[in-house]
């Protein structure tokens, strides 16, 4: 792919910058959890809350070990698995929870596998024929599944050593990582997580609070786009740029990817909304979305605003409007590609914008470029089936300043809030531009 030549439609509209309020969140609050809607914030209401220990009395049937109570899980990590014997999709977990007792069972580890009545019969030899190292129990009456909201098995939920559901709901993918944090930390250390955040989060509005009185007269959206010195090819060779880290056995299962060389396409004649972005020292977060594929879009267009309005000058949002079809699998055994009317194209891109009016930037990419640049020189993954092949996910990339994408992966992906943070932190041409508009907000007194 040649060097990036950013391109567009129309005339270049800067950003109004607001200093958000910071929030402190809790350790892991990136980690993907399943659900949505007012389930799943019922369920985040739970989380950081004490784990009802009465409620191990609601489960009979102990099988493969002791029947757990309030003592037996004192300062233990705890992990709840729900699963059922005959769907085999519930009982896959059952080698990852074997591996985690392996690592951190003489550390504090417990896992319990909750089963519905329904089936129960068939759980021992499930159990045996996958030489399951964990206690296992029915919840007759669906009294313990019904407190956990549980809708669809496996499902996990995760108790910190301080005795309070920390994790409802988690992504199997994010498993391991919520395990290692909680194992790491020490009874005190857990009892302390909900003080130390209201203490983190009071001295952040302290810290806010004496900024915004410096700032509150100075309208950064008033920064015009300065020259600033832009970075040479070798300055951004010598950046040690992030990268996600993934052991072999999590290879078949990672949940985002780095990239090699491959860049951001051009983009020359083709649609902004609702202009065409400054692109120079800023970061561009691109989200992939097709109409016809509400999953791609729903839960992220609010997301989008928010990381436009949070990040300001450092980011560039942008949605891609991408075909359906991934289009490595065009012309695969002879089949014909996708065909794109653009005249329909370019209707429905203009109608999705004229509803949804984002704060942030679209733009259009009938024949697929961008989701193509993604599959340039990676390793084979998941993500190979397209960016529109997982149901309730909406797939996006992080591009340099310099147009090279340095990682891409479902938004759930806890490693997206890491490599952002520390795209942000590197980027040459984003620490430039920064410099430089500071010392413009000096020199006005803001």
């Amino acid at each position: 792919m040649s060097r990036m030549r950013w391109a567009g439609a129309a005339l270049v509209s800067a950003v109004s910058i607001t200093f958000a309020q910071p929030v402190i969140q809790a350790p892991g609050h990136d980690l993907a959890r399943e659900g949505t809607g007012e389930r799943r914030a019922q369920l985040n209401a739970m989380e950081l809350k004490p784990f009802d220990p009465s409620l191990w009395s609601q489960l009979s049937d102990w099988t493969n070990g002791s029947a757990l109570s309030e003592e037996s899980t004192h300062g233990k990590v705890v992990v709840i698995y729900t699963w059922t014997s005959y769907l085999p999709n519930t009982t896959r977990p059952i080698a990852t929870l074997n591996r985690a007792i392996k690592d951190y069972g003489e550390k504090g580890l417990v896992v319990v596998g909750v089963h519905p009545a329904t089936g129960w019969e068939g759980a021992g030899k499930a159990l045996e024929e996958r030489k399951a190292s964990f206690v296992a129990a029915q919840d007759q009456t669906g009294a313990f599944r019904n407190w956990l909201k549980v809708d669809q098995d496996p499902d996990f939920y995760l108790i910190d050593r301080a005795g309070q559901l920390r994790f409802a709901d988690l992504d199997t993918a994010a498993l391991g990582a919520a395990i290692d944090l909680l194992i790491k930390e020490t009874t005190e250390e857990s009892a302390d997580v909900v003080a130390r955040l209201k203490r983190a989060q009071a001295e952040a509005d302290r810290d806010f609070s004496r900024t915004y009185d410096i700032r509150q007269d100075f309208h950064l959206s008033d920064i015009p786009e300065l020259p600033f010195a832009q970075p040479t090819e070798e300055q951004y060779a010598a950046v040690k740029w992030p990268k996600e880290k993934v052991d072999e056995e999590a290879q078949r299962s990672r949940y985002g990817q780095e990239t090699g060389p491959a860049r951001m396409p051009q983009y020359d004649s083709m649609a902004f909304y609702p202009s065409k972005p400054e692109f120079r020292g800023r970061l561009v977060i691109a989200y992939f979305f097709n109409p016809t594929v509400p999953q791609s879009y729903q839960q992220f267009i609010a997301e989008a605003n928010r990381l436009q309005k949070a990040h300001g000058r450092d980011v560039v949002v942008l949605g891609v409007m991408s075909p359906k079809e991934d289009p490595n699998a065009r012309n695969r055994g002879g089949q014909e590609g996708e065909k794109i009317d653009p005249v329909k194209w370019a209707q429905e891109f203009a109608e999705f914008a004229r509803q949804r009016d984002p704060k942030h930037w679209l733009v259009t990419d009938p024949s697929g470029q961008f989701v193509t640049a993604l599959n340039v020189n990676q390793r084979s993954g998941n993500q190979d089936a397209g960016v529109f092949a997982a149901a309730n996910m909406t797939y996006v990339a992080l591009v340099s300043s310099d147009g090279t994408i340095r990682w891409h992966g479902p938004r759930q992906s806890s490693w997206f809030q890491f490599m952002l943070d520390e795209l942000l932190r590197v980027d040459p041409a984003v620490r430039e531009r920064r410099k430089v508009e500071e010392d413009y907000r000096r020199s006005r007194g803001g």
